[in-house]
């Protein structure tokens, strides 16, 4: 059993680490892709950069629900020092207004409650 993230750094400058559930769980660099295989479930997902000059880049983690055999495809990239968590529509997942919850692909749920 498992299910599969695919992430896509749209980024030309910043290398990402994706963090599930707080957990370091692969590195993406600029403008490259991975295949992350997890077992299917509930997952707090959020992602860690630097700039340049060491100055943190922040990401508002989102909760994904994800089913068995299922795949959900992210694009993540940073504007004014704050990581953009997208979807494959381009739908930003972890913005700063307004209330996220629903299908985002098939067999894949956000609950994300944006403060």
């Amino acid at each position: 059993m498992s299910a599969t993230i695919d992430l896509t750094n749209l980024d030309r400058h910043y290398e990402y680490t994706l963090l599930l559930n707080g957990q370091e769980s692969a590195n993406l660099p600029p403008l490259k892709g991975v295949s992350v295989d997890v077992p299917p479930g509930k997952y707090e997902l959020s992602f860690r950069a630097k700039s340049d000059n060491e100055l943190p880049v922040e990401c508002k983690p989102i909760q994904l629900t994800i089913q068995d055999g299922k795949t959900i495809a992210l694009q993540v990239n940073t504007v004014n020092l704050s990581v953009r968590v997208l979807d494959a529509e381009g739908t930003q997942l972890n913005g700063k207004l307004g209330f996220l919850c629903g299908k985002c692909g098939d067999g894949v749920y956000v609950e994300n409650p944006i403060e």
